[in-house]
């Protein structure tokens, strides 16, 4: 094609056709040997998506020859994935007559650079040009409507432009909004440093901030109520983010990467946390869910590989077994009482249990015996006479004639106890009979010592046996009804 200059029409194409064929009820296309493809006839094209019966006859079938597009005056709509994955595909001219573009229609097209859509047009659906990473710039015309996510992984593109006469989209600060700006629709790659989104803004739409990599710093207002998928996806210099108790939704995958965010305040009103919202937040350290959570979904926090601390809603109901997966240096998880031992993922049970830094495995003693103690809690008891007790959850309650606590059976060896950070309760009858004990450390995520935990524990109920615990309204009290040395940790 010379100077690689597109025909207006099929008709003035002098390149020979090597395809040709249907793609509406009055539609055809030819594509020619110079890599032009015209679209021509009335009305819309076929949807390329498989529900709609004409997946096996894209156009991504010719991706490496297609280098232009013209779609000719008369089609009215492009169907949806009509163009997707024409990864060659360069230059695209619209007709006057166009009016919708579908879903996904030039998504994947890499190598789109230029594409001027016609003042006709009045919809663009969603993810209509998700990862066209070529794209740089384009206008969109005066009546046009966004769906969620039209300018998804678009990596290279820099400025979006609407004239005044604009009657739903405003641009502001290279910030795409709604006219009433209650809408943020996209952000410009070049932004940088701190941005403060405006006040009013309700919602932060699909991708809005996707890859704005040089932002270091974004402040939400209480006006924002939704957060919507992958709205600050990889946005890989964001390192601490404050969500205003207004949100009470966020989007799938809608921090994933944010690989440098060290910290995240969650609303105090969100009621789930969605797939893999916060996946691969490499330097996240701790996180506390607030008690307005009742589920986890898949892979919210995988691969969080500094995450150490982990406070969980204690409303929970349903935690996605593979949550936690990858998070290898968690070592404190509190929360979570009533239905805890039950559905919390074993995986994340088995890598704080071989934390390297847990005092049980800093024992040098011989282990003698040892067991599991709870749902999630296992037990060891050394030669010096000291039991650690580690894991989550609740212990289990024994009785003295048909279900012995394994601590009572030994009950001349045990000399110290130490209960690590994560068991919950210490059980009925757990250390009945212990006579030779003289002090147990209690930590933080205990709330519960259940009765007859430590009776008959003779030397420890005499005024001789001491609790090491942390200074608050429940240890302190049962340290001092029960007439026990009391030393804070």
């Amino acid at each position: 094609m010379k100077n690689n200059k597109i025909c207006a029409s099929h008709k003035q194409e002098t390149s020979p056709v090597i395809e040709k064929g249907k793609c509406g009820e009055n539609a055809e296309y030819s594509l020619h040997k110079n890599g032009s493809i015209y679209i021509y006839g009335s009305g819309a094209t076929y949807d390329y998506d498989e529900k709609h019966g004409h997946h096996d006859e894209r156009l991504s079938r010719f991706k490496e020859k297609i280098k232009y597009a013209v779609v000719e005056y008369g089609i009215t709509e492009i169907g949806e994935e009509f163009f997707e994955d024409c990864n060659s595909l360069i230059k695209v001219e619209l007709p006057d007559t166009l009016t919708s573009i579908g879903y996904c229609a030039f998504a994947e097209c890499e190598e789109l650079r230029t594409i001027k859509l016609p003042d006709s047009l009045k919809s663009i659906c969603r993810l209509c040009f998700g990862a066209c990473k070529a794209l740089k710039s384009i206008n969109l015309p005066d009546n046009v409507v966004l769906e969620n996510g039209v300018f998804y992984d678009c990596e290279s593109l820099v400025h979006i432009t609407v004239s005044d006469a604009n009657v739903n989209l405003v641009v502001e600060d290279d910030v795409l909004l709604n006219k009433e700006r209650t809408e943020l629709i996209w952000c410009s790659h070049l932004k940088k440093g701190r941005y403060i989104i405006p006040d009013g803004v309700t919602h932060i739409s699909d991708f809005a901030f996707d890859s704005c990599d040089k932002l270091t710093e974004i402040l939400i207002p209480d006006s924002v109520k939704n957060i919507g998928m992958g709205a600050f996806n990889y946005c890989a210099d964001l390192k601490s983010l404050t969500l205003p108790d207004s949100v009470t939704s966020i989007g799938y995958f809608a921090f994933s990467q944010c690989v440098v965010m060290e910290s995240v305040t969650l609303p105090k009103n969100l009621t789930c946390i969605e797939k893999e919202t916060f996946r691969r937040c490499l330097s996240l350290k701790s996180i506390t869910i607030p008690d307005s959570v009742v589920s986890i979904y898949d892979e919210a926090f995988k691969f969080c590989e500094e995450l150490t601390d982990v406070t969980l809603s204690r409303n929970l109901q349903d935690v996605a077994s593979d949550t936690f997966e990858a998070c290898d240096k968690i070592s404190t998880v509190r929360g979570y009482r009533n239905s805890y031992g039950k559905i919390f993922p074993e995986r994340v049970i088995g890598k704080y249990k071989r934390g390297v830094d847990k005092p049980h495995n800093m024992e040098t003693s011989p282990i003698i015996k040892s067991g599991e103690c709870g749902n999630y809690l296992e037990y060891t008891l050394h030669e010096n006479g000291t039991v650690y007790i580690f894991g989550f959850g609740e212990m289990f309650d024994y009785n003295m004639w048909n279900n012995v606590s394994p601590f009572t059976q030994e009950n001349d060896k045990i000399k110290r106890v130490i209960i690590e950070e994560g068991v919950e309760t210490i059980g009925v009858w757990a250390f009945a009979v212990c006579s030779e004990l003289m002090s147990v450390t209690i930590p933080k995520s205990v709330y519960d010592i259940r009765s007859g935990a430590f009776d008959e524990c003779d030397s420890f109920l005499n005024g001789e046996g001491i609790i090491i615990g942390f200074e608050g309204p429940y240890t302190e009290k049962y340290s001092y009804y029960n007439k026990i040395n009391f030393i804070k940790n």
